[in-house]
């Protein structure tokens, strides 16, 4: 029987994700995250789909509108092979089976969300007559091309992706954009309308204070750092464009300041890097809260020349009231903040360094906008639109 949809009937929505989303360790889970707790928030019943993993084994009731089920189909090739020498969302979009598996596809949802490309595939067990979002968190095509080592890789892995983000793109009824730049992109590649792609930008939490007591624990942890007039932190997720700047700051930025400046590399994209010895570079894989690294007078640094997207570590710093400095590629999709952001080129951010930084921890009073609350509520919108 075909549901019916009125005002008064709760919007279903399935989100189909690639990977796991638990733990919240990287830009991407978090996207997924908070689109589906934001959207159950506002009323909407929300199943996300994810495939088995050793972070994420057994599906889970969030809430009374967000149930994340775990599709029993561990992805064997993945462990097989890490996303040097093949990214993970190539070896993701072959999936034997994940169809039949997937069995929450066949029930009746009015919005089908799509998370990245690699499930472009299982769009033909979707009736025509039902809606589909894409959910882009960068164009896709130009962010494998950067993560290919090989030559075959890059002969290859970009043809088939380009592939799936046409056909993703074609179907969908709307796409979701996180930055104006990736949008003009998608209208260059691929055979779309721009009426049919909105900017939704990745979002942050506002914090209304920081507690005093949290520096402390940042030099309880690391108690070298207060030998340091000036600290530093970059964060991010094991991804190529993370990793190139990791190995600037390593390489470049902090033997060039040794004795003036303490370098934190925080988040998954250090562990890589923790066996280097080097006097002012702390690690800090498990990724410390953010409000205790404000309070201890912190610069956020975004050294980042490589990748599509945006940089959610701009706005994470800036809500916690941490200084900036950013590389213009870094800013891309957060061109309107600029003006809260010292922005220069690679081989400038030394100098930038020993400059006083002024800290204002607690509220930026100029991100309302970007908030996860203000941009579900505009999607919950959108989708309501797109079913009646």
């Amino acid at each position: 029987m075909k549901r019916e949809f009125n005002q008064n009937t709760p919007l279903k929505v399935l989100i189909l994700s690639p990977y796991s989303v638990f733990p919240l360790e990287s830009g991407g889970r978090v996207r997924i995250y908070e689109f589906a707790r934001g959207l159950a928030q506002l009323g909407v019943d929300v199943t996300l789909t994810v495939p088995l993993s050793r972070t994420q084994w057994r599906s889970e009731k969030i809430n009374n509108h967000l149930e994340i089920k775990v599709i029993p189909y561990p992805f064997i090739h993945t462990l097989l092979f890490t996303d040097r020498p093949l990214p993970y969302f190539y070896l993701v979009s072959m999936h034997p089976g994940y169809r039949f598996f997937l069995r929450e596809i066949h029930q009746e949802y009015d919005v089908y969300q799509f998370e990245h490309v690699s499930f472009a595939g299982l769009l033909k067990a979707i009736p025509e007559s039902k809606v589909v979002v894409y959910d882009s968190h960068n164009v896709e095509y130009d962010y494998v091309r950067a993560e290919c080592k090989t030559d075959w890789a890059k002969d290859n892995v970009p043809r088939r992706i380009k592939k799936l983000e046409a056909k993703l793109l074609e179907r969908a009824n709307h796409t979701l954009s996180c930055s104006p730049g990736d949008k003009s992109r998608f209208l260059q590649l691929y055979d779309t309308s721009e009426d049919r792609i909105s900017i939704y930008p990745n979002g942050i939490h506002i914090h209304s204070q920081i507690p005093d007591s949290e520096a402390g624990i940042v030099f309880q942890r690391f108690p070298e750092l207060k030998n340091f007039k000036q600290r530093a932190i970059f964060s991010g997720s094991n991804v190529e464009h993370n990793r190139d700047a990791v190995q600037f700051i390593l390489e470049i930025l902090a033997p060039k300041l040794r004795t003036e400046v303490a370098f934190v590399i925080r988040g998954a994209c250090a562990l890589n890097y923790q066996n280097r010895s080097a006097s002012n570079v702390f690690f800090d894989p498990q990724e410390m809260d953010m409000r205790a690294y404000a309070k201890a007078c912190t610069v956020g640094l975004n050294p980042v020349n490589l990748g599509s997207g945006t940089s959610m570590k701009v706005t994470y710093c800036l809500a916690h009231g941490l200084p900036v400095i950013s590389t213009k590629f870094g800013m891309r999709g957060y061109q309107e903040l600029e003006k809260y952001v010292t922005i220069c080129r690679r081989d400038e951010f030394a100098e930038v360094l020993l400059r006083p930084q002024s800290f204002q921890p607690g509220i930026f009073p100029h991100l309302e906008k970007y908030s996860w609350d203000y941009i579900t509520r505009n999607i919950a919108k959108l989708y309501r639109s797109l079913v009646k």
